[in-house]
């Protein structure tokens, strides 16, 4: 009978784990586009100019990561899926046709106020009288690409929508593809902007319209396949989209929080020196990869099993998928930690320095991705937490441990930033993400179950023993490559061949302790290469 009931449990991993790969290949290729994307845009224009744009798409990229990877899919897939297991066709479409009215309806009114007080909003918050507001012209550009990003939302938001349904669905690979369309048009600008030497500002943040449509209109054939496509609809208030936004509430305002710690992060930022805007991109830019790769893969693949389990009763199956997930999180995130902060100086270099983009500025940007690397380990854990307070219509509790870290993060980089400048902004970030997976680890264990802490930090610290093999690489770089050569070509290679080595040995290792996560990653990895051979 044990076998019997374990069966299931082992099929759900297995589909949480196919599901996190697919949507963490797609997320990794749009991520690898990102940093062509970035490199181009820091080398092709200034400082004045990408201070301004990084500004400017803040604003429609803050809800890209409000919608798209957190609110409406928390809030819509544990309704949705529990309208699925009922059966009932009809509801589902005035379910999936009452959001989307709700959306337009929201996109029309943020547009409209966006396009008339634009001005005062970037004047608040980057307007200072020193650091930004002192550059003549930046104000004026960055309100200017604001206001034509303003039309990204529309694009962005039904991406964000159509995601949530495919998810909800378990369809994963596409959804984690679509993004890549988004870089490849900003490249495009930006190679455009080089090649006909054209000083337009609005090259940008057309590029990204053009790019966000693209995004959003590849998931259009799957949803019609599915029989799933929304469409507008005057019977809005129906019982599951109330039951959407009883959920939609507290959760937009607590991830809302977090991407206000990025807003303010700006807003400190534009008080030092020109360019600090833009260091602070390149390095958030370097951690997204990992990032996405390990903790938004697996959230995503990881909510419908938890509401699954949730609406069953099966508290202890939470638990134990959470603890689960969260030592793959780790086995993961480790050796990404370890390897940016040893190599991270290096690797700002190798990619950034181009163009308009000196040493000299890398040097600083490769300063705050040391430290920014260990807010992987938090933001692993904070990911995997908040999806089973979501998969039980909970949005209230992360929506409170998000406010209280963000007042702490205000203050915390007061004082900092007075101190160290804009590093000291990067370790008020790293110390208020630490604080913040400690109060929901915490409310995890009252409302769910155990996550046997004494274990996972066993494990961890086992997972640190395998990545000793990158500090020694990390050591041994600089000297050795500057010792036999100083090209650049030579440097990009050694490094490439540093990072697959370090890889290479601390899997190998971990091989050798026999952690079941280096079998199941392995597994997964095996498996899908596998099924690709075969087609």
């Amino acid at each position: 009978m044990e076998s019997q009931k374990s069966e299931p449990n082992q099929n759900k991993g297995g589909s949480v784990a196919r599901g996190a790969f697919l949507f963490g290949m797609g997320t990794m290729t749009s991520r690898v586009a990102g940093f062509i994307r970035d490199v181009l845009v820091v080398s092709v224009f200034g400082r004045e100019v990408t201070d301004a744009w990084y500004t400017a798409f803040k604003l429609p990229n803050m809800f890209r990561r409000l919608f798209g990877e957190g609110a409406l899919s928390v809030s819509f897939i544990p309704v949705f899926v529990e309208t699925q297991q009922q059966g009932d066709e009809a509801e589902i479409q005035r379910l999936i046709n009452g959001v989307m009215s709700l959306l337009l309806l929201l996109i029309f009114f943020m547009i409209t106020l966006g396009l008339v007080f634009m001005e005062p909003i970037i004047d608040l918050w980057v307007g200072g009288k020193t650091g930004f507001g002192e550059v003549p012209g930046k104000i004026e550009n960055t309100v200017l690409m604001a206001r034509v990003s303003l039309f990204f939302l529309f694009f962005i938001l039904m991406f964000a929508y159509f995601m949530a349904i495919l998810n909800g669905l378990k369809k994963f690979g596409l959804s984690g593809l679509a993004p890549v369309f988004l870089n490849i048009a900003l490249i495009g600008g930006a190679l455009y902007a080089d090649f006909s030497d054209s000083k337009n500002v609005l090259i940008l943040p057309i590029a990204a319209l053009i790019g966000g449509a693209l995004q959003a209109g590849i998931l259009i054939p799957d949803l019609m396949k599915q029989g799933y496509l929304p469409r507008p609809s005057t019977h809005i208030f129906n019982r599951r989209v109330r039951q959407v936004l009883k959920a939609l509430g507290p959760s937009l305002v607590g991830l809302g929080i977090v991407q206000m710690t990025g807003i303010v992060n700006f807003r400190f930022a534009s008080f030092l020196e020109q360019g600090s805007i833009t260091y602070l991109n390149v390095a958030d830019r370097l951690l997204e990869l990992p990032l996405s790769l390990i903790a938004v893969s697996l959230q995503t693949a990881l909510l419908p099993t938890l509401t699954d389990y949730f609406s069953r009763g099966e508290k202890a199956k939470m638990a134990s998928t959470a603890n689960h997930y969260l030592r793959i999180n780790y086995f993961l995130a480790v050796p990404s930690a370890m390897g940016l902060f040893m190599l991270g100086q290096e690797i700002v270099e190798v990619l950034f320095v181009w163009g308009k983009f000196s040493k000299e500025e890398a040097m600083i940007s490769g300063q705050l991705l040391k430290v920014y690397a260990f807010t992987l380990l938090t933001a692993a854990g904070i990911r995997i937490m908040s999806q089973s307070f979501y998969a039980m219509k909970n949005t209230l509790l992360p929506a409170k441990v998000s406010a209280i870290s963000f007042f702490v993060h205000i203050g915390m980089a007061f004082y900092l930033t007075d101190v160290y400048g804009l590093l000291g902004l990067v370790i008020a970030s790293l110390i208020t993400a630490s604080l913040n997976f400690t109060m929901l680890s915490f409310l995890f264990r009252r409302n769910v179950g155990s996550l046997e802490f004494a274990v996972l930090v066993k494990r961890v610290a086992g997972y640190f023993v395998c990545g000793l093999p990158i500090i020694a690489i990390g050591f041994a770089f600089g000297p050795l490559t500057e010792s036999i050569s100083d090209s650049r070509i030579f440097k990009a290679l050694a490094l490439f061949l540093s990072i697959g080595l370090s890889g290479l040995a601390y899997f190998a290792i971990a091989h050798m302790f026999s952690f079941p996560e280096y079998h199941e990653v392995s597994r997964s990895l095996l498996g899908k290469i596998k099924r690709k051979l075969k087609r």
